[in-house]
């Protein structure tokens, strides 16, 4: 029955789009778009130390060959984490690493718990580790959550940040209220992993989603995929050929990493009408620029990206932004000279098991966090998976990154 009014909808919608799509042109690509971001993409600041570094170092890498549909490989068990609510149940996980250690532990991570998809319980939680694929810890005099439920809502989407000048560890939340639908985005901070400050307000976003859209349940996605659709039709601009900012307000998923300069960036899924990708820039952590989109120099043709992590990979100067897609149910892989511009690879670097299988997340995957060690050339990927049984859990996995370069590389189009 779903099925049959999700096609009836979809139909509906695009004889809606089908006009403007068919002129659409693609405007992602800035008129300043260096031609080393195009042309020296794959190519790292210093190579050399890197291979001096590899040659001597035993690499424990899960994912030791390139696999022919996948970059990394899947795990069967999911990491065992306790939750304030008893679950064990959680996702959106954020992580981490710090080679010299800090507050004595190289790991530490937010998540929120979510048992069967019940939202009540988001609200972010801290941990600690200190070997990549072990199970994590609640730090010793620490209650979760560390952000108490709202009166009316929950506190979604953790990230830390580390702020290397005042050696404090950050958790940015986004605070959402299911009344009015709007949104804040806080940040607490803790310089001892156990005292958090009182949340501090970094903006407000007043959202533009329709009520009806967030009060249905079987239909809710169907609902808002189709509004989006009409709203950008309706703010289809003829005469530039190109589609205006609109659909919704809401910024998910926001990372946020400190520069080498001391600088910050931050990057969010805007649920806007080209499901566009933003970033804000501030001096402090705490004041933050308007957002602007950031450009994919290939187009970024998928338009389904929900969930993100973005980290900055001093060793080849570079960052790097892993996608989930709600759509195609996967994480893919895009890169960056500056955080700005944007190079997207399609080929799918994770996917869920098959149904029938036993796999924790037989049904889908979600939002991932990683981080990379510079000594083993390795990303250590932390993913959160679905099971058919609506269960949430985080599983762990690994692969070299010259393997992941080769992967997504190889498996680019000819004309790219």
């Amino acid at each position: 029955m779903a099925r049959g009014i999700k096609i009836f909808l979809l139909i509906s919608f695009s004889l809606f789009c089908i006009i403007p799509a068919l002129s659409h042109t693609n405007n992602d690509i800035s008129d300043n778009t260096s031609v080393e971001v195009l042309d020296n993409f794959w190519l790292p600041y210093n190579i050399d130390v890197l291979i001096k570094k590899i040659s001597n170092v035993q690499n424990n890498n899960i994912s030791n060959n390139i696999i022919m549909d996948t970059a990394f490989q899947k795990v069967n068990a999911p990491l065992e984490i306790q939750t304030y609510d008893g679950s064990g149940q959680l996702t959106h996980p954020s992580v981490l690493y710090f080679p010299e250690g800090w507050n004595n532990h190289k790991y530490w991570a937010a998540a929120t718990p979510y048992p069967n998809s019940d939202d009540r319980y988001e609200n972010p939680s801290i941990y600690y580790f200190d070997t990549p694929g072990e199970n994590w810890k609640v730090p010793a005099n620490l209650v979760n959550p560390v952000v108490p439920q709202p009166s009316m809502g929950f506190n979604a989407d953790p990230c830390l940040a580390y702020n290397k000048t005042s050696n404090e560890l950050y958790c940015f939340y986004r605070e959402y209220n299911s009344t009015d639908l709007n949104f804040s985005y806080y940040i607490i901070k803790s310089s001892d992993d156990v005292s958090w400050s009182s949340p501090i307000l970094l903006y407000n976003i007043t959202s533009n989603k329709p009520i009806l859209c967030d009060h249905m349940s079987t239909l809710k996605l169907i609902c808002l995929e189709v509004y989006i659709g009409l709203y950008d039709f309706v703010n289809y601009d003829i005469t530039n050929e190109k589609r205006l900012e609109g659909g919704t307000n809401n910024e998910n998923s926001n990372s946020i990493v400190q520069l080498p300069n001391g600088t910050w960036m931050m990057w969010a899924q805007k649920w806007d009408s080209a499901y566009s990708i933003v970033y804000r820039t501030s001096t402090d952590c705490l004041h933050w620029s308007e957002p602007k989109s950031c450009n994919f120099v290939d187009g970024f043709s998928d338009r389904t990206v929900w969930h993100i992590d973005v980290k900055y990979i001093p060793e080849y100067e570079r960052f790097l932004m892993i996608q989930y897609s709600n759509v195609r149910n996967c994480l893919t892989l895009a890169e960056s000279r500056d955080g700005i511009n944007w190079k997207y690879y399609s080929k799918s670097i994770l996917k869920p098991d098959d149904k029938n299988s036993t796999n924790f997340a037989n049904s889908q995957l979600y939002k991932s966090s990683f981080t990379y060690d510079p000594l083993t050339d390795t990303i250590h990927l932390w993913y959160a998976g679905v099971s058919t049984e609506n269960e949430w859990k985080v599983g762990y996995t690994n692969i070299s990154y010259s393997e992941l370069r080769d992967f997504v590389y190889e498996q680019q189009p000819k004309n790219n």
